[in-house]
């Protein structure tokens, strides 16, 4: 599933411009769907960057629900709380986390 250029996205005003402007991380002239996903929690960042107050916080993942490559040997985010525990563990020598 790809968006190209052409389509109709009238309705989502800016929102289409700036998917299209910053979000073909492929550089091949389409948003996949999976581009537009990972687009969206970017754009909500960025606004929540400028609106919200510090302690609001980012969307850190949000878990894709359509069929995206993968890559082999990727870390998921359980993965990275296991190596991230485990360097600590490793650094924090005063045990005060």
């Amino acid at each position: 599933m790809n968006v190209n250029p052409e389509d109709d996205f009238s309705g989502y005003g800016d929102l289409y411009d700036q998917v299209i402007d910053l979000c073909d991380f492929s550089n091949d002239g389409n948003l996949s769907v999976c581009e537009v996903h990972e687009c969206v929690i970017m754009i909500e960042n960025a606004w929540r960057a400028d609106w919200c107050t510090a302690d609001y916080g980012m969307v850190d993942y949000c878990e894709s629900p359509f069929e995206c490559d993968t890559c082999e040997g990727e870390w998921n985010c359980a993965d990275i709380e296991l190596i991230t525990a485990d360097y600590w563990a490793q650094v924090d020598t005063d045990v005060n986390g």
